[in-house]
C-alpha cells in the first residue's frame, strides 16, 4: 500500500523515531528495573511506555505494509495499541491519586493524558504517511520526559543509582 514510500524522506525520519524510541524504552526499563521492580507504579509506567512504543512501532508497520491484507491486519492491532497507548496514563494517574503524589504532579499528568488521548484518536482516524504519524512519537517523548522531570518524586529509590554504575554492570 504504501511500501514504495518507506525509503522516502517521511519514512525515514519515522524509522529514525521510532529506533529512537525503542531502544530508549529498553534502556530506560533495563536502568530503572533492577530497583524498581517490586512497585506497582514501576509495572503501570513499564505497561504505559511498552504501549507507546508498540503504537509507534505498528505505525511504522502501516507505513510500509506492502498488500491491503496486510495493512489491514497491522491497522486493528495499532488500533488496539492505540487504545492501550491512550488509556494507561489515566491508570498512572488514578495510582497518583490515590496514592496522594503532589498536585503539580497530578496537573501535569492530567494535561499529558488528555492530550495523548486526543493525539491518539486523531492519529487513529487518519491514515498513514502525514505529519501526524509522529504523534505517536512525540506523546511518548512527553511522558518519557515526565517521569525523567519527576523521577525524585515518583521514584526515590533511583536517587541513589548513578549512570555509571549502571553501565558496568
Amino acid at each position: 500500500m504504501f511500501g514504495d514510500k518507506a525509503y522516502s524522506l517521511h519514512g525515514v525520519l519515522f524509522m529514525a523515531a521510532m529506533t529512537l524510541c525503542v531502544v530508549s524504552c529498553s534502556i530506560l526499563l533495563a536502568f530503572t528495573g533492577e530497583k524498581l521492580y517490586r512497585r506497582p507504579l514501576f509495572w503501570i509506567s513499564a505497561a504505559t511506555l511498552l504501549f507507546m512504543t508498540v503504537f509507534v512501532v505498528l505505525r511504522y508497520l502501516l507505513l510500509i505494509a506492502p498488500v491491503q491484507t496486510v495493512f489491514e491486519a497491522v491497522l486493528k492491532i495499532q488500533t488496539i495499541a492505540g487504545m492501550g497507548s491512550a488509556i494507561a496514563p489515566f491508570v498512572i494517574l488514578v495510582v497518583f491519586i490515590l496514592q496522594k503524589f503532589p498536585v503539580y504532579l497530578v496537573i501535569v499528568l492530567v494535561v499529558i493524558a488528555l492530550s495523548n488521548a486526543a493525539g491518539t484518536a486523531a492519529v487513529l482516524q487518519l491514515n498513514p504517511f502525514n505529519i501526524t504519524d509522529f504523534y505517536p512519537v512525540a506523546g511518548y517523548f512527553v511522558f518519557y520526559g515526565f517521569f525523567f522531570w519527576s523521577y525524585k518524586k515518583l521514584f526515590p529509590e533511583l536517587i541513589i543509582i548513578k549512570p555509571e554504575a549502571f553501565l558496568k554492570c
